[in-house]
């Protein structure tokens, strides 16, 4: 698996935990009970702001490959 594959999985890996958090969130507040362990706002803002950059890393990598695949010396 390249680099920019192995970004991109991860990426949406964290992605996905943070997706079950606030399906969990809401879950809780429909159904009126509490769930002792979820994610608070910094703690979200941090696993979104990481799939973000490792997305983007993802993205770099795989435009740096191509460009050299292609003979682009830039």
């Amino acid at each position: 698996m390249d680099k920019a594959r192995a970004c991109f999985w991860s990426a949406g890996g964290v992605f996905t935990v943070f997706v079950a958090d606030v399906i969990a969130a809401k879950v809780q507040v429909l159904a009126g009970a509490t769930i002792p362990q979820h994610l608070s706002n910094p703690l979200q803002f941090a696993v979104v702001l990481i799939a973000i950059v490792l997305f983007v890393a993802g993205a770099l990598i795989r435009e740096r490959q191509d460009g050299k695949a292609a003979g682009d010396t830039t």
